[in-house]
């Protein structure tokens, strides 16, 4: 079988099992297992694959067609323009969540010669910390989270991203040891709600439940942070956070009884849906 005709029967069964996309996502299939880049991927269509590859790619499809995300067969996903290690023990970085580093980066280059200590908190994959760290010099980052799982790979992914210099990372329920104030906290948190949970693709539902579930309305991490935050924000610092939109009245309300004197922003990701609430005070 050459890898035309392998492209095309994975492509089908993706198709037969209605996963979108089957025709990239085929094509990322079998490139990863070939260690091919799009251009040597079509230049070698006609070129016979070894039987042992084959194997491999049909595996890993089977995975796929069981509702395992591509990103953990792949072992990789893109993030802010650069590839993080992602496995099933973290969340897959989203698209959306780019609209955090962009905000935290803008920030930072208004003030460039100031040294900004920034708080990740709820790290994951630590892309939110990478992509800051990687974009600006003017940063300390900490990178926190409550699971070890989680900071193992978000050290390897800083390691690789050669941006380890610049991050520490700290295994705490959000804020609880951190020991000194900061300029900035960003926070992807987990904010699904548990009738949500139900309704959430196969795809999804293989995720931590950990970086999903926010409690019953999806705001109860959001809450404890919101709480903790005043003691370690310094002054004319920073607090941005990714919601749900149908959150965003609920997280209003408890930054204002917080932070009284704040004046809290929406701000709306590519899609044009409401992503993030972010103060300066």
């Amino acid at each position: 079988m050459n890898l035309r005709e392998l492209w095309v029967d994975t492509k089908k069964e993706l198709d037969s099992s209605n996963i979108s996309d089957s025709g990239i996502e085929s094509e990322v299939i079998i490139r990863k297992v070939l260690d091919l880049d799009r251009n040597n991927f079509f230049a070698t269509l006609d070129n016979p694959i070894p039987m042992r590859k084959t194997s491999q790619i049909k595996k890993n499809l089977q995975q796929r067609i069981s509702g395992i995300p591509l990103s953990y067969i792949t072992k990789n996903r893109e993030f802010f323009g650069i590839d993080f290690f992602v496995n099933e023990n973290v969340l897959i970085p989203r698209q959306e969540s780019e609209l955090l580093v962009e905000k935290v980066i803008s920030f930072c280059e208004k003030q460039k010669e100031t040294k900004f200590t920034i708080a990740d908190i709820g790290t994951g994959s630590g892309a939110l910390a990478i992509s800051i760290a990687k974009n600006l010099n003017n940063v300390n980052l900490i990178a926190t989270d409550i699971s070890n799982k989680a900071l193992q790979i978000a050290k390897k992914n800083a390691k690789s991203i050669n941006v380890s210099k610049k991050i520490s990372f700290l295994r705490s329920n959000l804020l609880e040891n951190l020991k000194t104030p900061v300029d900035v906290i960003v926070a992807n948190l987990p904010y699904i709600s548990t009738s949500e949970m139900n309704t959430l693709s196969l795809e999804v539902k293989k995720e931590p439940k950990i970086a999903l579930l926010g409690g019953e309305n999806g705001t109860d991490l959001i809450a404890k942070l919101i709480r903790q935050s005043p003691k370690h924000l310094k002054k004319n610092g920073k607090l941005i956070l990714e919601i749900s939109p149908s959150q965003k009245n609920i997280v209003f309300s408890l930054i204002k009884e917080n932070f009284p004197k704040s004046n809290p922003k929406v701000h709306k990701d590519y899609a044009k849906t409401e992503r993030a609430i972010s103060i300066e005070i």
